[in-house]
C-alpha cells in the first residue's frame, strides 16, 4: 500500500506501527475485518469512484491491480499456486475459499 500522509499505518499488537498495512484494513495485529480481495473491490470501488471522479469499473479495475499486489492478498495467491490444486482436492473448494478469507 502506498502510504501518503502520517496516520495511515495499522498497528501491531504491540502497538508498533504495521509496516505494510493500513489502519483501515489493519489493528492491534489483526484484520479488522475478514474479507476476501473480490469482496474488499466491491465494497471500495464506488467510494473511490465517487472521490476520484471516475467510474465504478475504473476504480475496480485500478483496485484489483493495486490490491493484489499487497502482502495479504499477494501471499494468498502465491499459496494458492503453490498448493491449491492439492489443497482442493483433499479439503474441497468452501474450506480453502474460506481459509483464503
Amino acid at each position: 500500500m502506498m502510504f501518503t500522509a502520517p496516520g495511515q499505518h495499522g498497528h501491531e499488537a504491540d502497538g508498533s506501527e504495521a509496516e505494510d498495512f493500513c489502519r483501515w484494513c489493519y489493528e492491534n495485529g489483526v484484520y479488522t475485518y475478514e474479507i476476501s480481495m473480490d469482496e474488499m473491490i466491491e465494497d471500495c470501488a464506488p467510494r473511490m469512484a465517487e472521490v476520484m471522479g471516475w467510474t465504478v469499473d475504473e476504480a475496480a479495475s485500478l483496485l484489483g491491480a493495486v490490491l493484489s499486489t499487497l502482502r495479504r492478498w499477494r501471499e494468498v495467491a502465491e499459496n494458492e499456486k503453490a498448493y491449491g490444486e492439492e489443497t482442493r482436492a483433499a479439503y474441497g473448494d468452501e474450506v480453502v475459499d474460506a481459509s483464503n478469507k
